[in-house]
């Protein structure tokens, strides 16, 4: 079964073959072989197509016949046939009288002629853009697009520099009544465009009015100088004398560059080479630690005010263990006490992000003085000696800003500014630390057995945080309190 089929496929083509043959002697040496393939074999089947098919209808059938007519590419009747089918889709049963069967066919046909209007209308509007070129300005909204892409076709093979032109025979123009690819490359040659006529009338659109020539040459005069320092792909024209002349000028007027913070010329204050850049974040932190050394002087001071001010039979006892000869009195005597100055700035708190940053810059100063001379110091390597991240993400920072941790900005006494990202870090950090502190002092509580402990109520919950808060903010009062008297203990010997 498979090898008849292998056989009809062997004569099917041979046979298509014949049938295309593009002229006379190419068809006779095609009939040759077909004879010599299937005789004496199949002799009544060779005489068969010789005498019904090839001797009396050759004529139309082979192409070498076919194609010696103007046709339009129609060569088969499957397109006739295609009617048909649109009649029965309009009919839709076959018991119509006349009448009826009338009314269904002048609707298809009706309906056809609509679509084609309305496509011819489109066509004559819109251009595609494979055929927006000069050789066809002349015939566009004239000639249909079939017929426009039919040629284009054409005018693409003497783009193929590998398959040059053969000599023309004539079939293309003779057959669709359309410019070859031989006709479109003298065209070009001679610097023209297709005109209406190279079209027939078949390949026109039907349309009022006559067709208008070009008035504008397809030659333009190039307006910018010969000689010209831009590309030729530039569409940028050279410029003007006083053009030229303001720009020299501009250059000339503009001064150079002066930061408003060190007042030297060259750069801006957020440049790099500023040398006060970070200047406002020193003199904050040093204005931080000034206020707290003020405060824990007068907390010193206090304590002999107190004195002075009790009666006098205590200071009678104080003379008295000094040797001294006082005389008891039975009325206290009071001293003036000194006038009330300007009150001193509270410490902040030690949860406060000023402090925490504060911390953080004292700890780092720590571990500069600790390095040896000549070795890097810089705040990643400080990070990376002490463990801590180098980086923190996105949300993070944005965890920050929340008005329950730092706030939205920092609020100093001249005003309010942005935290910088070594604030935030700083932050983050110290809130990293609480948190494991924490978490180790709960499990430290709970011990081995968590269950012993007795569930306590949100009251006694925040009665610890609260709790919490006083011991920290104690415990880093007095770190900061011995820190500051063993720099000034340094400072008298």
């Amino acid at each position: 079964m498979e090898a008849g089929l292998l056989r009809w496929q062997e004569f099917y083509n041979q046979w298509h073959s014949i049938i295309q043959s593009a002229d006379q002697i190419t068809f006779d040496q095609r009939v040759q072989q077909l004879e010599q393939r299937y005789l004496p074999a199949y002799a009544n089947e060779i005489a068969y197509l010789h005498a019904t098919w090839l001797n009396p209808h050759k004529e139309k059938l082979v192409k070498a016949w076919v194609d010696q007519h103007l046709h339009f590419g129609t060569v088969v009747t499957s397109r006739v046939e295609g009617i048909h089918s649109l009649l029965k889709s309009y009919l839709n049963t076959s018991t119509l009288d006349l009448f009826e069967a009338w009314g269904a066919i002048t609707r298809a046909v009706t309906n056809q002629v609509h679509q084609l209007q309305s496509n011819q209308a489109q066509q004559q509007l819109r251009q595609p853009i494979e055929l927006r070129i000069a050789l066809y300005s002349a015939v566009q909204g004239w000639v249909s697009f079939e017929a426009l892409r039919k040629v284009e076709e054409q005018r693409k093979r003497l783009l193929d520099k590998n398959f040059p032109l053969p000599r023309c025979t004539g079939v293309f123009m003779r057959t669709l009544g359309l410019p070859c690819a031989h006709l479109l490359q003298t065209l070009q040659e001679q610097g023209k465009v297709l005109l209406l006529d190279h079209f027939h009338k078949h390949w026109h659109l039907k349309r009022s009015g006559q067709q208008q020539l070009l008035l504008e040459p397809r030659a333009r005069i190039d307006a910018r100088p010969a000689v010209s320092n831009l590309p030729k792909s530039s569409t940028r024209r050279l410029p003007s004398s006083f053009e030229a002349a303001e720009a020299i000028g501009k250059a000339r007027a503009k001064a150079p560059s002066k930061c408003s913070r060190c007042h030297e010329v060259g750069h801006q204050m957020n440049s790099k080479a500023c040398p006060l850049r970070h200047q406002e974040l020193l003199e904050r932190v040093a204005a931080e630690a000034k206020a707290l050394a003020v405060t824990e002087a007068s907390a010193m001071t206090t304590a002999p005010t107190a004195l002075a001010d009790q009666p006098e039979t205590m200071t009678g006892i104080l003379q008295d263990s000094t040797g001294g000869d006082s005389r008891r009195q039975g009325s206290p005597v009071h001293k003036s006490s000194p006038l009330p100055g300007p009150p001193s700035p509270s410490p902040p708190r030690y949860d406060s992000p000023q402090a925490i940053y504060g911390r953080y810059v004292a700890a780092r100063s720590a571990w500069y003085a600790a390095q040896p001379a000549g070795s890097i110091k810089t705040n990643q390597q400080y990070r990376r000696a002490m463990g801590l991240p180098l980086r923190y993400d996105k949300p993070s920072y944005e965890w920050c800003l929340d008005y329950k941790q730092m706030s939205k900005r920092c609020v100093t006494s001249t005003g309010s500014r942005d935290w910088t990202k070594e604030e935030m870090m700083a932050y983050l950090d110290w809130s990293k630390a609480e948190d494991e502190r924490v978490e180790a002092q709960v499990a430290e509580e709970m011990g081995d057995d968590p269950l012993a402990n007795r569930r306590r109520g949100v009251k006694d919950i925040w009665g610890r945080i609260e709790a919490d808060s006083r011991e920290q903010d104690a415990l880093h009062l007095a770190r900061g309190r011995t820190e500051d008297c063993i720099i000034v203990g340094s400072n008298r010997y």
